[in-house]
């Protein structure tokens, strides 16, 4: 959700009743709840409190919100139940496909937060999976792919975020942030 948040967060497959949202608050320091909102990955399909009165009610009552999208992974994904939608790695063109599926996943994200009642501003976050960094082809779809994920989000009014393993996701995005004329762009949030 727009602005900047400073303390603890956490995040659940489903999104948690009313009921525990409100002890949550009352009884604990956390203050910002991931919910995974959108994609053709995330594990809790049928998400049955996340609707947008449930946005409303978490918002008013002082939590913030990190929306999270969990769609095509890394090319070189190990994980069983995510070999049926992977980034691709072909380099033709500067990896067009991989560019493509960015924009495709960043546009379903926004049409659920839009439906959500998640105003533009707020922070959607990409869950990108734990992946074999040192796969040279993996690397550069992932990272091109996440450029065009950041890139649609910036167009359709939102911020752009990745959740993934600091030793994969964040490891490729930090050593392309440092490296000496790099044209990727970054996300706004990790």
């Amino acid at each position: 959700t727009p602005g900047n948040m400073v303390g603890y967060g956490f995040d659940q497959c489903e999104a948690p009743s009313q009921a525990a949202m409100t002890t949550w608050l009352k009884y604990s320091p956390f203050r910002a709840v991931g919910i995974y909102m959108s994609g053709s990955l995330r594990y809790c399909q049928a998400q049955t409190n996340l609707t947008p009165t449930w946005v409303r009610t978490q918002l008013a009552t002082g939590w913030r919100l990190l929306p999270i999208h969990l769609g095509a992974q890394a090319s070189c994904t190990t994980r069983d139940r995510y070999q049926k939608d992977k980034i691709s790695a072909d380099s033709t063109d500067g990896y067009s496909k991989a560019r493509a599926q960015g924009r495709y996943e960043a546009n379903v994200a926004t049409n659920a937060a839009t439906a959500l009642g998640i105003v533009a501003k707020s922070t959607i976050y990409y869950d990108l999976e734990a992946f074999d960094a040192g796969n040279s082809s993996c690397r550069l779809s992932s990272l091109y792919f996440l450029q065009a994920w950041t890139r649609r989000l910036h167009t359709n009014g939102y911020v752009s975020g990745v959740y993934s393993s600091a030793a994969s996701g964040i490891k490729v995005l930090d050593d392309a942030r440092v490296t000496v004329g790099n044209t990727i762009t970054m996300p706004d949030q990790i």
